[in-house]
C-alpha cells in the first residue's frame, strides 16, 4: 500500500455497517453462482449479436432479458448496500433523504438495465432491426434507434443516474453549509467565552449565570428574528433553522405577529404552525406551534384556514395581505422567518443541534 492511502479495516467496517456489508457480499456471491448456473441463457440469447447476418434467431433473444432480470434482482441488495454506505458520509443530511438515494439506485439502475435490454436488444431483434447486417442495405435502421429506441430504452437509467447525481450535489451543499455553520459557531463561542471570562473578573461579587443571561423580552426583535430569503419547503427551512440554533417563527401575540411581518419585508414567509390531523379549524384543536408554545393567538386571513384539497398542513404569513395567515401544503417553496428559542442557552444548558447537523453537542465540541 502506498504512503498516504487510508487503510480499510474490513472488520471495523462490518461492525459499523453490518446490513450493507452483508447485502454487498450476498450480491457478489449470487452473481457468480447465477452466472455459473444460467450463464447459458446469456450466451444463447446473444448469439445473433448486433452486427451478424444470422437469420431465425429471434426466438432466443428473450433469454437475454430473462438473464438480465435475474442478475438485476441478485445485484439489488448490493446496489442498496453500496449507495447506503456512500450516503452515510453525509452526516448532516437527514437519514430518510439518504435512504431515498439507495432505493432510487436499486429501482433506477436495476430496473433501468432490464428496460434497456428490452428496448435496445430484444424488441429490435423481434422487429428485425437487429442484427444489423451490411451497412449499405441497412443504413436506414439508424433512424429508429436515434429518434426513438435509444431514448426509450436508455431514458429510465439515465434519468436515475441524473437524479442520483443531483441528490449527491444537494447533500454536498448541505454538508458545506453545515461545516461553515460549525466554524462560525465555534468562533462565536470562543468570543462568548472570552466575554464571559471578562465579566467574571470585572465584578467582585458572585453572580449566578442565569442573572447574566438576557431574558427573551430583553432581546430586540432584530436579534430575536432573522429573515431567511432562500425559497425552500417548510421541512428544509425547519432543518436550517435548527442548524442555526433557532426555529421557525412561532407567534403568540399581535406584537410578535407585527415583528415577523416587518422582518419579512412584505413577502409571504413560512412560520412554525403545524396542523393536527386532517380536520379543519382556526384554533388549538387543529393547530400547534413547532416550538411547543401554546396556540393562543391567531391572525388568519378571512376564509382561512380552508385546508384546500385536504393537504394544507402548514402555515405561511403575508400571502393575501401583510401579517395575515394562510394554510398551505408543506411543499410550497418560499422564504421564512426564524426565531431565537424562548429559553436562552446557558453554559449549564448548552444548545443541542439535530437534523442536518446530526445528533451532536456543538457547545462541548468547540468550547475548548
Amino acid at each position: 500500500m502506498e504512503d498516504g492511502e487510508p487503510e480499510i479495516d474490513l472488520a471495523e467496517l462490518y461492525q459499523k455497517h453490518p446490513a450493507e456489508i452483508k447485502a454487498i457480499f450476498f450480491s457478489i456471491v449470487s452473481y457468480f453462482v447465477i452466472s455459473d448456473l444460467v450463464g447459458w441463457m446469456w450466451n444463447d440469447g446473444t448469439q445473433c449479436g448486433f452486427w451478424g447476418n444470422e437469420a431465425g434467431c429471434q426466438g432466443v433473444v428473450w433469454l437475454t432479458l430473462a438473464y438480465v432480470s435475474i442478475i438485476a434482482v441478485a445485484l439489488s441488495p448490493g446496489i442498496w448496500g453500496g449507495f447506503s454506505l456512500a450516503t452515510k458520509g453525509f452526516t448532516h443530511v437527514d437519514k430518510s433523504k439518504r435512504d431515498e438515494v439507495a432505493w432510487v439506485a436499486v429501482f433506477g439502475l436495476g430496473g433501468g438495465a432490464i428496460w434497456a435490454t428490452l428496448w435496445l436488444y430484444c424488441l429490435p431483434m423481434t422487429w428485425t432491426l437487429l442484427p444489423w447486417g451490411p451497412w449499405d442495405t441497412n443504413w436506414w435502421k439508424i433512424f429508429p434507434f436515434l429518434f426513438g429506441l435509444i431514448w426509450m430504452g436508455g431514458g429510465p437509467m439515465l434519468g436515475a443516474i441524473g437524479d442520483i447525481n443531483n441528490r449527491f450535489q444537494g447533500f454536498a451543499e448541505i454538508e458545506k453549509q453545515a461545516e461553515e455553520f460549525e466554524l462560525d459557531f465555534a468562533e462565536k463561542l470562543k468570543q462568548s467565552s472570552a466575554e464571559t471570562s471578562f465579566e467574571k473578573t470585572s465584578f467582585s461579587q458572585m453572580k449566578t449565570l442565569e442573572s447574566s443571561v438576557p431574558k427573551p423580552e430583553q432581546i430586540s426583535p432584530q436579534e430575536r428574528y432573522v429573515f431567511a430569503p432562500d425559497e425552500m419547503t417548510w421541512a428544509e427551512h425547519n432543518e436550517c433553522a435548527i442548524a442555526m440554533g433557532r426555529h421557525l417563527a412561532c407567534i403568540t401575540s399581535a406584537e410578535e405577529n407585527e415583528h415577523v411581518t416587518k422582518i419579512s419585508g412584505g413577502k409571504p414567509v413560512w412560520i412554525g404552525g403545524i396542523r393536527k390531523g386532517g380536520g379543519n379549524g382556526p384554533g388549538a384543536d387543529h393547530w400547534y406551534w413547532s416550538d411547543g408554545r401554546p396556540w393562543s393567538y391567531t391572525n388568519w386571513h378571512p376564509g382561512e384556514p380552508n385546508n384546500w384539497g385536504g393537504g394544507e398542513n402548514r402555515v405561511h404569513l403575508g400571502l393575501q395581505a401583510p401579517g395575515t395567515w394562510n394554510d398551505v401544503g408543506e411543499g410550497w417553496r418560499g422564504p421564512a422567518v426564524y426565531q431565537m428559542p424562548e429559553a436562552a442557552s446557558t453554559e449549564s444548558n448548552p444548545p443541542q443541534f439535530t437534523s442536518i447537523l446530526g445528533d451532536m453537542d456543538i457547545h462541548e465540541r468547540y468550547k475548548e
